[in-house]
């Protein structure tokens, strides 16, 4: 399996890795550091300006925000973002 192919399905991956695995994403820095891990390197790779993640850990819903919505306005995304779809 190819690099590219691994962060094309990382969301998947965190998202399965968290149910099976809650106890050992908190031992080893917390969800936010797993999630982290894969979209700042996803986000860099194919030059996503800014997004938000969700992921359902624990029984819990968590978002996550990375970036700006623009690079242009430079405004970061935040809960309540808007984003278009496609």
């Amino acid at each position: 399996m190819t690099q590219d192919h691994m962060l094309k399905i990382a969301p998947l991956m965190i998202s399965a890795f968290l149910a099976v695995c809650p106890g050992v994403a908190s031992a080893q820095g917390g969800i936010r550091h797993a999630v982290d891990s894969v979209i700042r390197r996803l986000m860099r790779r194919d030059g996503i300006p800014g997004m938000a993640v969700g992921v359902l850990a624990h029984g819990h819903a968590r978002v996550f925000d990375y970036g700006v919505l623009s690079l242009r306005t430079r405004v970061p995304v935040r809960t309540g973002t808007l984003f278009d779809i496609g």
